[in-house]
């Protein structure tokens, strides 16, 4: 990501407040414009953070081309917020999009990111589940974004104020309902449907680094996009381009994201998390006394902190750097954990119950395997997509049924919109 120019910017409409913005060099959507108040939270050490986090996690140990980072799929997904919301405002001036909504969508997508913590959801979907309450404020990373945005805005006085530092954390993580149906609160984060430009950052961008040479162009239906009853709406003419986005995001969860080998990497980092929390204190608490000051130190350079450690007087300390070491140096020799069961779940079947059945049948000591699951879906779960997103015919306002869709779409689409393979490995390697 190169910076090749500065202009100048207005923020909220004050001429005594001209500020730079920049332009940087992207290689998925080549140059693009950053407001001043995008650029002053970028160049903080907690932004920064991100160039140490993969975007596809633990799937760079099996893709050796998924080497990019949360830093720049950050600074795509805030281009593509402010391009999506410029393009309805100027298609639909009666909207009175202000220019304090449109630097707020930015910013959302600039910052929606900013909690996920080492090789991403691993970290949140795995080791946090089993050691963190459901509804503890930090447990999830949309959640942490939020608070890691007002702990910048403070603390580097980005000068933010109270009611768009709200709003952009609803842009982020919008849980109300009223939210959910605001077309404000669908272009970084659709909780609705999924189709939001978070999605058709990482696609592009995963897509290209894996050299994939499927995908799905998100210019294709910016044009087409459209407010009605206060929602996004899409034209009939791109039925098929929305449901190619929902059809990619299946092949990659398939073929890349769950990757039968990524997977068994993330069991091996899992134990290699465990036994951290045992002689890293910040890593073992990383929200001690309601705080993000532990969760902050924590990127992908975990998987060397082992081997910086002196050896611990502590035998308990000593076991756990120990086994970490052996984790990590059979994971880089390629030494990884046989999966020695994959089940296809029925629908509605328990996983717990289906693993206790096999641990059973095998007769097997529970203590020596782990399983995890495999999710695959078009976003939706086991229901179409489609079902959920809202289409208009084109030259009018009038929305299509439920039937007048699936009249367009035809036949050609799954029965099956989801499924989930349990993965049963072995711990000891």
């Amino acid at each position: 990501m190169i910076i090749i120019k500065k202009i100048d910017f207005y923020f909220f409409g004050s001429s005594n407040n001209k500020k730079m913005s920049k332009i940087f060099q992207d290689d998925i959507h080549g140059p693009i414009e950053l407001s001043s108040l995008a650029v002053k939270i970028i160049d903080t050490v907690e932004f920064q953070r991100l160039r140490n986090i993969k975007q596809l996690g633990s799937c760079y140990f099996v893709f050796p081309s998924a080497s990019h980072n949360r830093f720049e799929h950050s600074l795509g997904t805030a281009h593509l917020a402010r391009s999506l919301i410029n393009e309805i405002a100027r298609n639909q001036p009666e909207l009175n999009i202000t220019e304090e909504q449109k630097i707020n969508v930015e910013l959302a997508g600039l910052c929606h990111d900013l909690g996920h913590g080492p090789f991403s959801h691993i970290y949140d979907d795995v080791y946090l589940k089993s050691r963190i309450p459901n509804d503890y404020r930090f447990r999830h990373h949309e959640q942490r974004s939020c608070a890691i945005l007002a702990y910048i805005n403070e603390k580097y006085e980005i000068g933010i104020n109270e009611d768009n530092l709200s709003q952009i954390q609803r842009m982020i993580h919008p849980e109300k309902e009223k939210d959910k149906k605001n077309f404000l609160f669908q272009i970084v984060s659709n909780g609705k449907n999924g189709i939001d430009v978070d999605k058709f950052d990482y696609i592009a961008r995963d897509t290209k680094a894996l050299g994939i040479q499927y995908g799905f162009d998100h210019k294709r239906i910016f044009p087409y996009c459209k407010v009605i009853e206060g929602e996004l709406c899409y034209c009939n003419k791109v039925i098929f381009n929305i449901f190619e986005l929902f059809d990619t995001r299946y092949r990659l969860h398939k073929q890349v994201y769950n990757h039968p080998t990524v997977k068994k990497i993330d069991m091996m980092l899992e134990q290699v998390f465990e036994n951290m929390a045992v002689y890293l204190r910040y890593f073992g608490n990383p929200f001690e006394g309601d705080r993000l000051d532990n969760f902050l130190r924590l990127t992908d350079s975990v998987l060397d902190y082992p081997f910086l450690i002196e050896d611990e007087g502590d035998e308990t300390k000593r076991r756990a750097v120990e086994s970490s070491r052996k984790i990590i140096m059979d994971l880089r020799t390629r030494k990884l954990v046989p999966i020695l069961e994959s089940i296809l779940l029925k629908t509605g079947e328990n996983p717990e119950e289906v693993y206790e059945a096999w641990l059973a049948e095998k007769k097997y000591v529970p203590d020596e395997y782990q399983y995890c699951l495999r999710k695959l879906s078009f976003s939706a779960g086991t229901r179409n997509p489609l079902n959920y997103v809202k289409f208009y015919k084109k030259d009018s306002n009038d929305l299509l049924s439920r039937p007048e869709i699936r009249e367009v779409v035809g036949n050609i689409i799954p029965r099956q919109f989801e499924e989930n393979f349990l993965l049963i490995f072995r711990k000891q390697i």
